[in-house]
């Protein structure tokens, strides 16, 4: 009797084992990227050769982990999403996205590189969907860009955009911080068109 009652027992726990399991079964996670980006066009520059290196980002950004912070509270915590992630690390997101981009404007030398006219390194410094409310957040994007022609330095600049996000969610962020990217790739554009004019004469 005591053994019939042991067995018993012993099927429901791994009934209800079971069923816990089952029952707490973790969502998929959600992948985002930048979204589309622009067909390149007729090259302004097309004679112009510019190499575009891997861009370097610091730890944070150079895995897949989406990172946010909380500046209403522990502002100096970063944070990331468990169930969201971008597709691949932000840093190799916008290498791609810098080399489309520019490709509207010059030849994107790919290897070797130090056979292009200029060489534009770039640093990115932020790529994070930033709360300043529990329900108001917006994606901020930092990049610090360097061209150099023949080994010298010719320009320095800093970019710096920020995006409201439509919804307080990873959804929300990935939008906003694909239109801050993009803006950012924008003005990063069009500094790069002025100083390839100033310095080669295109």
């Amino acid at each position: 009797m005591n053994s019939t009652r042991r067995l018993a027992g012993g099927s429901l726990i791994l009934l209800l084992c079971a069923c816990t399991s089952f029952g707490t079964a973790t969502a998929p996670r959600k992948t985002y990227d930048l979204g589309l980006a622009s067909a390149a066009g007729e090259q302004r520059h097309a004679a112009v050769s510019i190499a575009v290196p891997d861009i370097e980002a610091a730890p944070p950004l150079d895995s897949n982990a989406f990172g946010y912070r909380l500046n209403y509270s522990a502002a100096n915590q970063p944070r990331t999403y468990a169930d969201s992630e971008w597709s691949t690390a932000p840093a190799n997101l916008i290498t791609r996205a810098v080399r489309i981009r520019l490709a509207d404007q010059f030849y994107v030398a790919q290897t070797p590189f130090e056979l292009a006219d200029f060489t534009l390194l770039v640093t990115l410094d932020e790529f994070t969907q930033v709360f300043d409310s529990p329900q108001a957040s917006a994606g901020v994007v930092r990049l610090r860009a360097t061209i150099t022609r023949d080994g010298r330095i010719v320009a320095q600049r800093t970019f710096s955009e920020r995006s409201s996000a439509l919804s307080a969610d990873a959804a929300g962020g990935a939008s906003a911080l694909g239109e801050a990217s993009h803006a950012a790739l924008e003005a990063l554009a069009g500094w790069t068109d002025g100083v390839v004019r100033e310095h080669s004469g295109h």
